[in-house]
């Protein structure tokens, strides 16, 4: 039986070099305060397939603090700028490998203009406002940023700060919708967090991992490609009839004049950044954002091929410019700093007849990492100018005042 299993364990790997299927590396566990994590340590190869072709393969490499980067000690190294970048799966990144990330090219482009720049990437797929404010407060802060850099996808993180719009959205998700945490706006027009999709998560995985069977279970999870795989074909579902019509209609909602409960997703995400930019103001780093435009912004062929899915919303209704304009404006009114990632994308499209997106999966290729980490550049070297400027300025303050 053992041999059987081993060599059919070993057919596959052979098989999955060549052959592209979903049943990836496992790299993601439960976490009781924001949801959910990469696991510390592990590693592994992740793909996106066009049936059985491969659109993209990258390895992994979790780091022990659960990041998908290089080890990064809590503590700072002396002269060293650490920027701490907090987002979803753009800036996690997995379709690429580590070094050609955006985080990593700008580290990379920023110490080769003479500055001594660290890039700590705590990104995490399906992270929107909420999970990146959880995560700041329990452990991003940890790392004592100089700057915290907000990668905001326009799309995503609106739609993802509404309950009723995020369970919509994944509701074509084989899983269904992540255990997420889930604010809402008071009475009192404080905050409200919902963390109980978390908690029975977070117990159920906990009592797992309590029990001998329960580990020995994960153990094979982790290592043996078969197991996954018959995970992955067991938790498959019949979906709803209408499920193929919902997704699109939902996302598409964001183009259209917003409705009662969109609007009611934007003045969450506000106040969710509000939070945000208070949290790391009161670590003394500086907080700005860069805007990630979804593939359809940049090129008009994936607009229409999005359009098309969703006939019932008016032609003249849609306004593919209607989410980062309202992004952008939002960021404007909180006087936070911010980059616009559209123009520079587009500009590199108009260019070459590349969108730097991949054709089927909505993830940037390298090339669409290399042109977002050459926008930033600037930006972020604008950023630290200043940051030193005002560190100067409150030194020699001190210094008149001490006299």
């Amino acid at each position: 039986m053992c041999a059987a299993v081993a060599l059919s364990e070993a057919a596959f790997r052979a098989l999955k070099r060549v052959v592209c299927v979903t049943a990836g590396a496992k790299l993601f566990r439960p976490h009781p305060l924001y949801g959910w994590t990469h696991e510390p340590g592990a590693e592994g190869w992740t793909n996106g397939c066009i049936g059985r072709a491969f659109e993209w393969r990258a390895f992994s490499r979790i780091n022990a603090e659960g990041l998908r980067d290089e080890e990064h000690a809590w503590t700072r190294t002396p002269e060293v700028t650490r920027i701490l970048l907090l987002g979803d799966s753009f800036a996690e990144a997995m379709q690429v490998p580590l070094a050609k990330t955006f985080a990593k090219r700008l580290q990379a482009k920023l110490n080769d203009d003479g500055r001594r720049v660290e890039v700590v990437n705590a990104g995490f797929s399906a992270f929107d406002t909420d999970n990146e404010l959880l995560f700041f407060k329990s452990d991003g802060r940890r790392y004592q940023p100089d700057v915290v850099l907000l990668a905001f996808t326009e799309v995503n993180d609106v739609t993802g700060a509404s309950k009723h719009l995020f369970e919509r959205m994944y509701v074509e998700a084989l899983e269904g919708p992540p255990p997420k945490p889930h604010f809402k706006i008071g009475r009192d027009g404080g905050l409200r967090l919902d963390m109980r999709a978390v908690r029975r998560s977070w117990e159920e995985f906990a009592a797992r991992r309590a029990s001998v069977l329960g580990r020995a279970g994960m153990a094979l999870e982790r290592n043996l490609h078969l197991v996954r795989l018959v995970e992955s074909a067991l938790s498959r579902r019949t979906l709803r009839s209408d499920a193929a019509r919902i997704v699109p209609s939902t996302v598409l909602g964001i183009y259209a004049p917003p409705t009662r409960v969109w609007e009611d997703a934007w003045a969450l995400t506000r106040a969710l950044l509000l939070r945000l930019q208070r949290d790391v103001d009161a670590t003394g780093a500086t907080f700005a954002a860069v805007l990630i435009p979804p593939k359809e912004v940049v090129s008009p062929e994936a607009w229409r091929s999005l359009r098309a899915r969703s006939p019932e919303h008016a032609e003249d209704a849609l306004d593919v410019e209607r989410p980062g304009v309202m992004s952008g404006a939002l960021f404007a009114q909180l006087g936070v700093p911010y980059l616009d990632l559209a123009p520079p994308l587009r500009s590199h499209f108009a260019a070459t007849g590349r969108s730097g997106y991949f054709a089927w999966d909505v993830h940037l290729t390298e090339e669409g990492h290399d042109v977002v980490a050459e926008a930033l550049r600037p930006f972020v070297e604008r950023l630290l100018d200043e940051r030193m400027r005002s560190v100067e300025t409150r030194r020699v303050d001190r210094s008149a005042t001490s006299w």
